[in-house]
């Protein structure tokens, strides 16, 4: 094995230096396809120190935000967490596109509504996301008020949200949403009314985990898959009946409080599963 003598080294390290980098002359085409393949949004933003060719590079990147939180009741590393996405959102706002932002496994409570109210806006606002996952978990029975602003996007085609409370004061607009997903939630009959009235272009809708419903009435003819999963009521007297004369698929799932389906209210429907779990 040779070793290489200290000034040798030094003579090596400098004719590096002026070494030409052939990466950073490549047409910009290719280099926003390699960073597009980045799977990390950070690492992208990163590479902006690489040189004066790179520093905005990265911005035409279209580029997601996900955000999964640790699971930990310790605050500290809760705190730290929450500061990073806010730095990182600062450094996203310089995005051309961001088609998607998710956050998961957040442990909500009242005092952290700030936070959520700057993700809701970013997303809705700022990054005019097509995609946007909010997924909350509930400390002691606390959801998040989902704004007034929010109910108002014709530019969301997919939305899921968990643990937060839908209450819109107005009309929804929601014109271009295909997907909808909504769990652990306590919904009312007029809530669920504006919001398929507003979501013209709706396709499928999914029910997780919720309460409160007692008539869940599709129009659109458009709107042809509902899932339905863990439907529950505390008092005997009421059911959900499902009225949709142009549903034609239907899934219901765990366990369930009565739900009225009458065959002339879904005359399109072509396939219906039930995987129930009864608790005697």
């Amino acid at each position: 094995m040779e070793i290489q003598s200290p000034m040798k080294l030094k003579r090596l390290v400098v004719i590096g230096r002026h070494k030409k980098d052939r990466i950073s002359d490549l047409p910009d085409a290719i280099l926003l396809h390699i960073l597009s393949m980045v799977p990390d949004g950070k690492q992208v933003v990163r590479t902006s120190v690489l040189g004066k060719r790179w520093r905005s590079l990265w911005m035409s990147v279209p580029m997601s935000i996900d955000f999964n939180f640790p699971q930990t009741e310790n605050l500290v590393v809760t705190l730290d967490y929450l500061s990073s996405t806010l730095t990182e959102l600062h450094y996203c706002k310089s995005c051309d596109k961001i088609p998607r932002f998710t956050i998961g496994g957040f442990r909500y409570e009242h005092c952290y509504a700030k936070y959520v109210d700057l993700w809701v806006s970013f997303a809705t606002k700022v990054a005019k996301v097509e995609e946007f996952l909010l997924g909350l978990l509930s400390i002691n029975d606390q959801t998040y008020d989902f704004p007034s602003y929010a109910f108002k996007n014709s530019l969301l085609k997919d939305l899921e949200l968990r643990n937060c409370q839908l209450n819109p004061r107005t009309t929804v607009d929601w014109t271009n949403l295909s997907s909808l997903k909504i769990g652990y939630i306590d919904l009312t009959d007029d809530a669920m009314e504006k919001i398929l009235s507003g979501s013209p272009n709706l396709k499928s809708l999914e029910l997780d985990n919720f309460s409160g419903l007692q008539r869940l009435e599709i129009n659109s003819v458009k709107l042809t898959q509902v899932m339905i999963e863990s439907y529950y009521n505390d008092n005997d007297e009421i059911w959900l009946e499902i009225v949709a004369p142009h549903l034609q698929h239907l899934e219901v799932l765990e366990l369930c409080s009565e739900i009225r389906i009458g065959q002339r209210n879904v005359p399109s429907l072509v396939t219906a599963v039930f995987r129930l779990n009864f608790n005697f």
